[in-house]
C-alpha cells in the first residue's frame, strides 16, 4: 500500500512540473526575480511535495529562513501544500510563514490559485480564515481563483470563494473574462448567475469597483452579510 501511495504522489509531483512549465512559458512578461535555494530550501520544497511535515520541521528548526524560501518556477511550500490538499501541513506554514499565503510564483499564482484548480476547498477555507485578501488575487494573466475554480469545474472551490467573495463573480481577466464566461458545465454557469442575481450592488459598479481590492474587500464583506440574512 505504501508503495501505491509513493507511486501516486510521484505522478501528481510529476504532472504537477509539467503544468508549471506549461504556465510559466504562458505567462506574460515582467516575471520576478527567482529567489536563491539554499539546501534547507530544497529539502523543504521537496518535502513539501509529499506532505512531509515532519521534514518540514527539522529542515525549518535548522535554518527558519528556509521555510520562506521558493523553487526556481517561485513555488514556496506553501504553493505545494495548496496545490496537493495538504491542510496540516499549511497550518503549520501559516503559523510560522503568514506572508507565503499570498506568495506569488514567477506567473503570479498563488496558493488560492492552485488549491481552487484541484478543488480543495478545505484549503481555501483556511486561506479565507487566516488571508482573506488571499482570495482575492490575481496572476499575471488577471485570472482570481474565482476564474481557476470554474475553467477547472470544481463546484466545491467555487462555493467556497464566493461565499468568502461575493464580488469575484464580477471581475474580469486582461482578456475581459469573468467566471462566467469560462464555464462549461451547466451546474456552474446557473450558480453563478444565481449569485450575480443575489447581489445588492449593481454589476457595473461592482466592476468598477473590482479594480481596487482594498475598496473590493469591504464590499464583499458587506455582500457575504446581505447572502447570509436573505
Amino acid at each position: 500500500m505504501k508503495r501505491l501511495i509513493g507511486v501516486h504522489l510521484k505522478d501528481i509531483v510529476k504532472e504537477t512540473k509539467s503544468e508549471k512549465s506549461k504556465s510559466v512559458k504562458q505567462a506574460v512578461p515582467g516575471r520576478k526575480d527567482k529567489e536563491p535555494v539554499t539546501r534547507q530550501t530544497n529539502a523543504v520544497i521537496d518535502a513539501s511535495m509529499y506532505g512531509r511535515l515532519d521534514d518540514i520541521k527539522d529542515a525549518a528548526q535548522k535554518d527558519p529562513a528556509a521555510l520562506k524560501g521558493k523553487d526556481s518556477d517561485g513555488w514556496s511550500a506553501a504553493h505545494w501544500a495548496s496545490r496537493c490538499g495538504y491542510l496540516e501541513l499549511l497550518s503549520f506554514i501559516a503559523d510560522r510563514a503568514p506572508a507565503l499565503l499570498s506568495a506569488e510564483a514567477n506567473d503570479g499564482t498563488t496558493p488560492a490559485h492552485l488549491a481552487a484548480s484541484f478543488g480543495h476547498s478545505e484549503i481555501l477555507s483556511l486561506l479565507g480564515d487566516l488571508d482573506p485578501g488571499s482570495l482575492m488575487l490575481k496572476d499575471q494573466l488577471g485570472n482570481t481563483p474565482a476564474h481557476d475554480a470554474t475553467r477547472r469545474n470544481s463546484m466545491p472551490a467555487i462555493l467556497v470563494l464566493i461565499e468568502r467573495c461575493p464580488s469575484l463573480i464580477y471581475v474580469a481577466n486582461t482578456e475581459g473574462l469573468r467566471p462566467i464566461d469560462l464555464a462549461e458545465r451547466e451546474e456552474m454557469r446557473r450558480f453563478l448567475k444565481d449569485a450575480e442575481k443575489r447581489s445588492m450592488v449593481p454589476a457595473v459598479q461592482l466592476q468598477t469597483l473590482a479594480r481596487d481590492n482594498r475598496t473590493l474587500a469591504a464590499h464583499n464583506a458587506v455582500l457575504t452579510l446581505y447572502a447570509r440574512n436573505t
